[in-house]
């Protein structure tokens, strides 16, 4: 029998804290509720035992949520952060970004704050290993390419600034696009649909919320030079530009369904995110890991199962799955090594990014014909074996080389 959940509620309003115990009553059997009356008695509940999910209030006296909120990411990392409030300005909200998976703005129904803690609950729990989730859990963002990150501050700091060039940008670094779509999707603008577009997710915060968020908070930095021998972020980097406008190129080849294109694109963009958390939060051992592979000649998929025991696809999906993006981007990063497991019936973004990815391997071992990553059998499953040069020619119609 599976432990109860610790679900811990902070605010300062008595009312409110009444109509959680009284709305969230179907879930006891399940969660363990706690109610704290200000951010102290949050602070010493967390102290006391470790707690799954916080939701909390931001404008208490005292120590407020944003106060809150960094205590719990600096010290509990592993907890699910969560604000439900209805008077956090903008400016507070971004200064507790990296510390917060999801916002809820009052008034909330009580069924939506349960299905919602619910979804966080499960995809939280996608990375089995429980010690690699918490150090997992340590990296609150992901660093951005120097030269993209200084063209956007460049742009934010010009008399002519163009929001259209700063989401061009954007779209093409995963750390910035990670940071706006993390913000976005966290719930601050209302129960929309999550979306996967970073160029979108600019043009919905405008120019002053971008500032606020990269820069003035520091939701994204430039990456520093590392000591990595054998892992290559900046070829990561890379990779995942190739591989989002390829993916997209063939989502597009395939339907003329713009949500699919940008759920391919992200997935292609973040489709390797997992070894960059890895690499932040493993330090050198992880470069030991990369390095075996390169030495083995076999994939860094597959030295990560052997050494770690979960795979940076699985790491990256655990991470965007928090991060609030669509079920389609986090399911494609997850298993773009194995489509078959996906247990996928139809074409999808995992298909793009499997086809992209594949197509890229291919580029790089400078082959012919079939990828040898390519998984056939999933092709064939869904009656798409046969159109290997029908991908290819769609790559290179949107001006990729291969």
């Amino acid at each position: 029998m599976s432990m109860k959940k610790r679900i811990l509620f902070v605010d300062d309003d008595a009312q409110v804290l009444q109509g959680l115990r009284r709305g969230l009553r179907s879930m006891k059997d399940e969660w363990q509720m706690e109610f704290a009356s200000c951010g102290k008695e949050a602070l010493d509940a967390m102290n006391s035992t470790p707690i799954d999910v916080l939701v909390t209030d931001m404008r208490m006296p005292g120590i407020d949520g944003v106060q809150v909120l960094v205590e719990a990411f600096e010290h509990y990392p592993q907890t699910i952060r969560v604000v439900l409030s209805g008077h956090a300005t903008a400016e507070t909200l971004f200064r507790a970004a990296s510390a917060t998976h999801m916002i809820l703005i009052k008034p909330c129904d009580t069924e939506l704050i349960k299905a919602r803690v619910q979804q966080m609950l499960r995809r939280n729990e996608r990375l089995r290993d429980e010690s690699l989730r918490s150090l997992v859990a340590k990296v609150a963002a992901v660093p951005s390419a120097p030269m993209l990150f200084l063209q956007v501050v460049k742009e934010l700091e010009s008399e002519n600034c163009s929001l259209e060039k700063i989401a061009q940008f954007v779209s093409m670094d995963m750390g910035m696009a990670a940071s706006v779509l993390h913000f976005v999707n966290s719930g601050y603008f209302g129960g929309r649909s999550p979306i996967s577009s970073p160029e979108r997710a600019v043009h919905l915060l405008g120019v002053e919320a971008v500032r606020d968020l990269l820069i003035t908070n520091r939701a994204c930095s430039a990456q520093r030079t590392s000591d990595f021998r054998s892992f290559d972020a900046t070829m990561v980097w890379s990779q995942g530009i190739g591989a989002s406008v390829g993916a997209r190129a063939i989502a597009y080849a395939h339907s003329e369904n713009s949500a699919m294109a940008d759920d391919a694109f992200a997935a292609g963009l973040f489709h390797d995110i997992g070894q960059v958390v890895l690499g932040r939060a493993l330090g050198t051992f992880y470069d030991s890991v990369v390095e075996r592979a390169l030495s083995r000649g076999e994939p860094v998929w597959m030295a990560e199962r052997d050494v770690i025991g979960s795979t940076h696809a699985e790491v990256g999906a655990h991470v965007l799955g928090l991060w609030g993006m669509p079920d389609a981007v986090v399911d494609a990063v997850a298993f773009h090594h194995s489509p078959s497991e996906s247990g996928a019936s139809e074409f999808g973004a995992l298909t793009a990014l499997h086809l992209a990815d594949a197509m890229e391997e291919q580029k790089l071992m400078e082959a012919q014909g079939w990828s040898r990553t390519v998984d056939r059998g999933y092709l064939r499953q869904l009656g798409l074996e046969g159109r290997w040069e029908h991908w290819m020619n769609a790559m290179s119609k949107d001006g990729i080389k291969l």
